[in-house]
């Protein structure tokens, strides 16, 4: 590769796959108030996935039994109910997919159900404390016996986790709903082919469930702790600076924006792992019969990755990073013991900031002053030792952190990419907008197979047959010469072998004039065989043809 001014020199090239996502509507047909989409969810699907998410949150949130609506739950029947739910639903929308021939159709589907059960999880929430309080009120008509005391204090302890309860009832309630999606992706891989299926962390984004700006626990328990303010070690507007201005100067973004190469961790392996590839190659040279061909391109892709892991090294040395990087590593073994009255910024800060060590350990202080209970600091102190590392432990941190980072990257992206295509679905509950959009064809309904209204589907196409008697008019002559009954004639040997073909095929008979009979095969907009109707009129007629 020739090397341009002003550019890092590029080791060898490195082929990285950019990052693409996205959830494509614009071929579907806009709403009643031609901004956004209507979709009506299943009212079954709405009821199941509000009685789950219910008792999701009765469980996250450890409500004693008082404050329990069922003594015992069967949780393998609860989760197998609504992920049947799940399954009846995105059925329906990959066969009227398949039926219009427009895969996004069962994209909007997806997104409707993901806006859907991410609402519904606040709402079962609320739902939950209504109900929490209702349970206290019956109890404090016994004053005696004190037990609305304790159940207002541990509601009290579950209103202030409230973020967390959601986090984790929704959390569980999405592993459902994506193992029923998974299932169904062989279906859609088969009518639209599996370049058309959507990213599947589209839908797994922890992200989705959180229901505010994550906090520092849910970073360290999904991605790695970065922050937003300027005093935050780990600044993630300027990690994201970095990162994009090392692509392009090493010109590794000229085929593609580097934001693309950043968003996939994989990429951050191929281009820096030289550890993992370092063992690969120690292993196939320990081979009795090594393979030649493999030990050279795992020499030249480790000697490549050394390199770029040494540039990279740099840049995060000159910006004072790599003491944060291996500091960050070490919180999460120490939140337990300090969060609170800390934070696990202010942990991070305490490892890697020393003018801010002061204010930190009077906090601590003041904490034990108010309540009574001793910190000591010995432990916080300890950790700042593991923060003194090799430069190749630095190094394998740092690796290690580049995947963490473009984890989060990559689901904060499609955070905002959801939350951009679901401002424009409107979930229509109300029977007016209803009625109105379905009047207009603009309504998308995704159901359960037994709440389709029989008789009222649209059209979409027919075929039509018509079949007659050859001769007829001589047979129906000679039959009359000899006093014979032509009528009953044509009824036993013509018309009601007929009559016992067409429900086979789906066929339906339209009129008989004299010896012809027509006959009419439908397609319906809902039918997902539809687009099989001329086979179907070409196999009745051979089967006519034979009578």
């Amino acid at each position: 590769m020739e090397k341009k001014p002003g550019k890092k020199p590029l080791p060898q090239d490195i082929p990285t796959t950019p990052y693409y996502a996205d959830i494509p509507l614009t071929r579907l047909l806009l709403g009643v108030d031609n901004l956004r989409y209507d979709v009506f969810l299943s009212p079954g699907f709405s009821q199941a996935a509000s009685n789950f998410a219910f008792q999701l949150i009765l469980k996250h949130s450890d409500a004693s039994v008082p404050l329990q609506t069922k003594q015992k739950i069967n949780w393998f029947v609860e989760t197998d109910r609504f992920k049947t739910a799940c399954t009846e639903v995105m059925t329906d929308a990959i066969n009227q997919a398949k039926s219009a021939s427009e895969v996004q159709i069962d994209y909007l589907a997806q997104a409707a159900l993901v806006k859907k059960l991410i609402a519904e999880t606040e709402n079962q929430y609320d739902c939950a404390i209504r109900h929490f309080k209702s349970v206290i009120r019956r109890h404090e008509v016994d004053y005696r016996t004190g037990t609305h005391l304790r159940l207002r204090e541990e509601v009290f302890t579950i209103i202030q986790k409230r973020s967390l309860i959601i986090q984790q009832a929704g959390a569980e309630l999405f592993e459902y709903f994506l193992e029923a999606r998974q299932e169904l992706n062989e279906l859609r891989a088969i009518n639209f082919g599996a370049d058309a299926l959507l990213a599947e962390e589209l839908f797994s984004n922890p992200l989705l469930n959180a229901p505010y700006r994550p906090d520092d626990f849910f970073m360290i328990s999904n991605y790695v702790l970065t922050g937003y303010r300027l005093e935050d070690p780990l600044n993630y507007s300027t990690l994201i600076s970095l990162l994009k201005k090392f692509f392009t100067e090493t010109g590794m973004a000229e085929q593609t924006e580097p934001d693309r190469i950043i968003k996939n961790p994989a990429n951050m392996d191929l281009l820096f792992n030289f550890f993992d590839t370092r063992s690969l190659l120690y292993k196939e040279k320990k081979k009795r019969q090594p393979d030649t061909g493999r030990v050279k391109d795992l020499a030249a892709r480790s000697g490549a990755q050394k390199k770029m892991l040494q540039m990279i090294y740099r840049e995060f040395k000159r910006e004072k990073l790599l003491e944060c990087i291996v500091a960050v590593y070490e919180v999460p073994k120490i939140a337990q013991e300090y969060c609170p009255p800390l934070s696990p910024q202010e942990l991070l800060q305490y490892l890697v900031v020393p003018r801010a060590r002061k204010n930190i350990a009077r906090k601590v202080k003041r904490f034990k002053k108010y309540t009574g209970k001793k910190i000591s600091l010995s432990r916080l102190k300890k950790a700042r030792r593991f923060v003194r590392v090799s430069g190749e432990q630095k190094k394998k941190r740092l690796v290690r952190f580049l995947k963490d980072f473009a984890a989060y990257h990559r689901d904060l992206e499609n955070y905002h990419l959801f939350n951009e295509k679901a401002d424009c679905i409107y979930l229509a509950e109300d029977d007016r907008t209803v009625r109105l959009s379905r009047e207009n064809n603009t309504l998308y309904e995704f159901l359960f197979p037994k709440e389709h209204e029989t008789g009222k589907h649209e059209i979409a196409g027919h075929v039509v047959i018509k079949a007659d008697v050859r001769g007829s008019t001589e047979i129906i002559d000679r039959m009359k010469a000899r006093g014979l009954n032509p009528a009953s004639n044509f009824s036993l040997n013509f018309f009601d072998p007929i009559n016992r073909l067409l429900p086979r095929y789906g066929a339906h008979k339209i009129f008989i004039e004299g010896d012809a009979v027509i006959l009419s095969i439908f397609e319906y907009a809902t039918t997902p065989a539809r687009s099989y109707s001329v086979a179907r009129a070409c196999g009745l007629s051979v089967q006519m043809a034979l009578l």
